[in-house]
């Protein structure tokens, strides 16, 4: 039984009993069901099952990989508490933050700001 018909059998047994599952082959030699809804049912049925079968991105591992992670979008601050923002403050860090304790633990590591770059406070 290859891969597609496997997919097929599984999602006739999800199927109701009171759907068809009659098809027909189109003119590229594709098999579609007979009725719409459930030819509509079987495509979502192919897609929900690949997109659960993708790899989700991998969590953060270690302080260069959580920086590069926060940089992308990926990971946020938690925001609650000592996260560095304008009220609090940029140089404050919160230790329940797993962002800031990356920037803590990586704070000997990143560049030095320009000459003449104004501090904020």
């Amino acid at each position: 039984m290859t891969d597609t018909n496997k997919e097929r059998a599984e999602f006739e047994a999800w199927l109701g009993p009171a759907w068809s599952r009659d098809t027909f082959a189109d003119d590229d030699g594709d098999t579609l069901y007979v009725e719409d809804w459930v030819q509509g049912a079987w495509m979502m049925f192919c897609h929900n099952r690949a997109s659960l079968a993708a790899k989700a991105p991998a969590a953060p591992q270690g302080d260069g990989d959580m920086l590069r992670a926060h940089a992308e979008g990926r990971v946020t601050h938690i925001n609650n508490g000592l996260c560095p923002d304008i009220i609090e403050g940029h140089d404050t860090r919160d230790p329940e933050c797993p962002v800031c304790q990356a920037l803590l633990e990586n704070h000997a590591a990143l560049p030095a700001p320009p000459q003449g770059a104004a501090k904020v406070e």
